[in-house]
């Protein structure tokens, strides 16, 4: 019987190379290779730069939302975040430009890609106003099958964790895709908001599935109460950690007037000053929000009526026709409104400022016609 052996050098004795099998992976070596090439997929490449995304929502012209982003939209208790989101939901629906969105803009959805909406704050009836009131901002009569809202708050909280990842999961398989999803009260998703532990990771994992499918998740987050909060700083540690992960954070603040501005002082992109953010107020006879100037700007008008019908009042007399003298306009002052002559030279440089009365060719004064 003969045996075939091999020497030290791996050949056997006619000199044939026998292969030497290779050590199995150890778990270390298998992981640091998964995560090695996981990383490569993620490496920088300069000769193949990622396309731009396309905004999903635009507010006043600027981008305030984009695939694979958090979005925090921010505001104390009743200073009308769900009407924005009403404005949100419509906007997506519609393209009818005659519809009330508070100067958003959407995306088109011709795919019929999943909306989904998670309403963890108000009872059955007002969540399900939130969809109709969309529907009637855009002027639309049927809801698109691809709007999937649910209301939640008699659920527990740790379940509707699962429920969202769950219907993410349903929704982006029937529905070839995430437009977006807005979750009204993220807040009501944690079990505690101060916990930096769980609101990192519940951030964490909320990012990691808008990039995973592709979308959006706009996450309604009350601010702390208290005059003193002029920061708008969010609950808990929660709202800190998505205060720093969110593309834009969105502030909502109603003034004593009823009138709500939203404006963006925190965005990775171009921010929008509150003098420049959007107006609305609660409309009885539209049973709803409805867009509104600014309150400023409401005083201001008023302001200016006031001083234009009092132009019209000192230049409605017979010795006005083709207009008066400086010192017969004070005059006129004088006695309109019971001042001295000094009182009547101050009233005399607001009309002349505001535009309401002018000089003409022959040096009279004379009422400026309106919009001059």
């Amino acid at each position: 019987m003969t045996s075939t052996f091999s020497n030290m050098n791996g050949s056997n004795r006619w000199g044939e190379e026998i292969p030497i099998p290779e050590a199995p992976e150890t778990p270390a070596q298998k992981e640091q290779r998964e995560l090695l090439e996981a990383l490569d997929q993620r490496k920088y490449d300069h000769a193949t730069p990622p396309e731009r995304p396309e905004p999903i929502f635009k507010l006043t012209g600027q981008s305030i939302a984009t695939p694979g982003n958090l979005v925090v939209i921010q505001g104390k208790a009743k200073s009308a975040k769900t009407a924005l989101i009403e404005a949100m939901i419509g906007r997506a629906i519609s393209d009818d430009d005659e519809g009330d969105y508070f100067e958003l803009e959407a995306k088109l959805n011709p795919e019929g890609k999943a909306l989904i909406h998670f309403d963890c704050e108000q009872s059955r009836y007002d969540a399900d106003q939130v969809i109709r009131k969309a529907l009637r901002r855009g002027n639309i009569s049927e809801c698109p099958a691809w709007i999937r809202s649910y209301c939640l708050t008699d659920i527990d909280r740790k379940t509707r964790r699962k429920m969202l990842l769950a219907e993410m999961d349903r929704a982006s398989q029937e529905c070839g895709g995430i437009y977006g999803v807005v979750l009204d009260g993220v807040g009501d998703l944690a079990l505690n908001v101060n916990d930096p532990e769980e609101a990192n990771g519940f951030v964490a994992e909320l990012h990691a599935r808008a990039i995973r499918c592709d979308t959006v998740i706009a996450c309604v987050l009350h601010e702390n109460p208290g005059e003193n909060n002029t920061g708008g700083k969010t609950r808990g540690h929660l709202g800190s950690e998505l205060e720093r992960k969110a593309e834009t954070n969105l502030r909502l603040e109603k003034d004593k007037d009823e009138v709500t501005t939203v404006w963006s002082e925190r965005s990775r992109h171009a921010s929008i000053p509150k003098g420049k953010g959007i107006t609305f107020k609660w409309s009885d006879e539209h049973g709803m929000h409805r867009s509104c100037a600014p309150s400023s700007t409401v005083k201001e008008n008023a302001k200016l009526e006031e001083m234009r019908d009092l132009a019209a009042e000192i230049f409605d007399c017979e010795e006005a026709v083709g207009g008066l003298s400086h010192t017969a306009t004070l005059k006129r002052i004088e006695l309109l409104l019971e001042l001295k002559r000094e009182g009547a030279r101050t009233r005399f440089r607001k009309l002349n400022k505001a535009g309401v009365i002018k000089e003409n060719c022959a040096d009279l004064w004379v009422l400026a016609p309106k919009g001059t």
